[in-house]
């Protein structure tokens, strides 16, 4: 409780804590998987509790100034960590009925938030300090470079551990459909994350996921034939795999 008053900003005698508040949540959060690391499924009760707060950090909106930003990432990235144990001992693979811990309610509310982490441009809301263009630009280019490894590390992982925490095969229809929304992105390296994304749950949640296969290829099709180098590449490559992983041939099928 003492730990979660800290969190919250507030010590003993209610006192605010001259620490920001993100940089709090980022510890509490560390401090919060470090136990699921340990404890595991006995744990979940707990995270639970917490659920709201992790959601909404994720929903949080970024804020302008450089420090400020790098706080939020790093309690994003938190967030996400700690969701991911919640996603992985609250399936029912950890519970004793089979059924799962996690209620339909919870899933509809953090699907939202953590599909959005798709989009780099909510990230990109800053004050130009020098009010140049070149400081945006270089901004800009700062947020594309560590979005890739963001999304790589934490927040794939996360989609992929709440898709398989589902029992319930048409939330991964809506969890599927929200993230191909994001192959119609304006910028190409966010075409290129959710491809990445897509290509996971495939190869990770399970062989039952194929069944989502249909609903992905108009979407790969498209993006077969993307204005970017590095994007239609990438796509040929994951219908490749798709293939391997279905046995079915589908060049026919993306052409059509």
């Amino acid at each position: 409780r003492k730990i979660k008053d800290f969190a919250n900003g507030h010590g003993k005698r209610k006192r605010v804590i001259p620490i920001s508040r993100r940089s709090r949540a980022a510890t509490f959060y560390l401090f919060c998987s470090t136990l699921s690391e340990r404890l595991g499924g006995i744990f979940v009760p707990f995270l639970d509790k917490i659920f709201n707060d992790l959601v909404m950090d994720l929903s949080d909106n970024f804020p302008g100034a450089i420090k400020e930003q790098n706080e939020a990432w790093l309690a994003r990235e938190r967030a996400l960590q700690a969701l991911g144990y919640f996603f992985t001992f609250s399936s029912g693979t950890h519970t004793s009925d089979g059924r799962g811990y996690m209620d339909k309610a919870q899933f509809d509310q953090v699907m939202t938030p953590l599909v959005k982490q798709l989009d780099v441009s909510s990230y990109i809301r800053f004050q130009d300090q020098d009010g140049s263009k070149k400081h945006r630009t270089d901004v800009e280019q700062q947020v594309f470079q560590y979005y890739t490894t963001y999304i790589t590390e934490h927040v794939k992982p996360c989609l992929v551990k709440l898709a398989f925490s589902q029992t319930d095969s048409s939330n991964w229809q809506t969890l599927h459909h929200a993230i191909l929304e994001h192959t119609h992105h304006e910028l190409p390296v966010v075409r290129h994350a959710t491809l990445l994304v897509i290509r996971s749950m495939f190869e990770q949640v399970g062989d039952e996921y194929i069944v989502l296969l249909a609903d992905t290829l108009p979407s790969l099709a498209e993006l077969l034939e993307d204005e970017d180098e590095n994007v239609r590449s990438f796509a040929h490559k994951t219908a490749n795999k798709l293939e391997q992983l279905s046995g079915e041939d589908l060049k026919q099928l993306l052409k059509s």
